[in-house]
């Protein structure tokens, strides 16, 4: 049995007919994804408008950073499925060349935020400061913060594109108050990685939709199977499959952004893991959330990848019913942490990192 494999690269006007490979990577661990496509160095493309014929040039000469592109993959009688939705914003030269895209994190890695003269103290003894450009506030509420740097990044999109859609805010998002806070000299995106961070939020980009809340946003659902769609060895193994000590501190932020913090475990030689615990009010409290969080953790549940070809279509933080005919203790409900997508002359290949979210009920 074989499937009749279609690809389809437009970068802005423009149908890229020569393509040796795409590769993709989305990540929870980092906001936004990548593309890397591999195209020869001379490039074969077709006009979208109708009006031209076939046209051999360089890359570098068809397209440039920040053009729209859009990779699209299917099988004969099976609908389309958008493998990647971007800008491209570099090339590296070779044979073949490498044009490198980003989602909608192009937008956010432009710019620095804010125009106000702030003073930043260095990491030294004597405590010097210095001034640089940023922004800084008193006191802001993470929803007006975030709405701040999306209409930063709108006026960047206006000012370099005329037909790019606006980002926007994915509704409802987790509030709270940070107080004295200063970002000096850094883009968007930094601000986003910052917060993720040091305050422990779940941060993706869907399209256009920024994403920013407490828990993973798991909306779809997608079903996996080993006598089905899964091909290869899956490579699932428990925490303990490694001999893993943890030690594990907890975050607990309060409600005007600062916090406080507690380690437990294995603190001299275990793997480090980190809780984060929001306007909690009751000291007290601290010791049982991180004992509570710590034999979560330490619970022998499956984590790993799986591989399967381009159906089901899937998204970040989805939740997977995964089920497994040979070895059924790995049987669950997972939540997708990551994705690589893979179209080479071996065909079209998913990786998916998947982690323990329940048990079949």
């Amino acid at each position: 049995m074989y499937f009749n494999a279609h690809l389809s690269v437009v970068i802005g006007n423009k149908a890229l007919q020569t393509v040796v490979s795409v590769k993709t990577n989305n990540d929870a661990q980092h906001i936004g994804a990548y593309c890397d496509l591999i195209v020869p160095l001379n490039c074969r493309i077709q006009y979208q408008d109708g009006k031209h014929d076939y046209l051999t040039d360089l890359a570098r000469n068809l397209f440039k950073s920040g053009d729209p592109i859009t990779v699209t993959a299917w099988y004969d009688n099976f609908s389309p499925v958008t493998v990647f939705k971007g800008f491209v914003y570099d090339f590296l030269d070779g044979t073949p060349l490498t044009i490198k895209c980003l989602d909608y994190i192009y937008w956010f890695n432009m710019g620095i935020f804010g125009s106000s003269r702030v003073l930043v103290k260095k990491a030294t003894k004597k405590r010097d400061a210095i001034t640089s450009t940023g922004s800084s506030y008193k006191s802001i509420t993470l929803k007006n913060l975030l709405q701040t740097l999306i209409d930063f990044v709108n006026d960047t999109i206006d000012e370099n594109s005329d037909n790019v859609p606006h980002t926007q805010l994915y509704l409802p998002v987790f509030d709270m108050t940070l107080v004295n806070i200063t970002f000096a000299i850094m883009s968007p995106a930094a601000i986003l990685e910052w917060l993720k961070k040091e305050l422990g939020l779940n941060i993706s980009l869907s399209g256009n939709l920024l994403y920013v809340n407490i828990a993973s946003n798991t909306l779809n659902v997608v079903k996996y199977a080993t006598d089905r769609n899964v091909i290869g060895k899956p490579k699932l193994q428990k925490k303990d499959a490694s001999f893993q000590k943890i030690k594990l501190k907890a975050w607990f932020i309060k409600e005007d952004g600062t916090k406080d913090s507690l380690e437990i475990g294995d603190t001299v030689s275990g793997t480090l893991r980190e809780v984060f615990f929001y306007k909690v009010k009751n000291k007290n409290l601290y010791q049982q959330m991180a004992q509570e969080a710590l034999l979560k953790y330490s619970q022998h549940k499956f984590n790993g990848e799986i591989e399967t070809l381009l159906y089901p279509d899937c998204d970040l933080f989805w939740k997977a019913q995964y089920t497994d005919i040979r070895y059924p203790d790995r049987t669950g409900n997972y939540v997708i942490q990551g994705m690589n997508f893979e179209i080479d002359e071996k065909g079209y290949h998913r990786r998916i990192k998947l982690a323990f979210l329940s048990d079949v009920s």
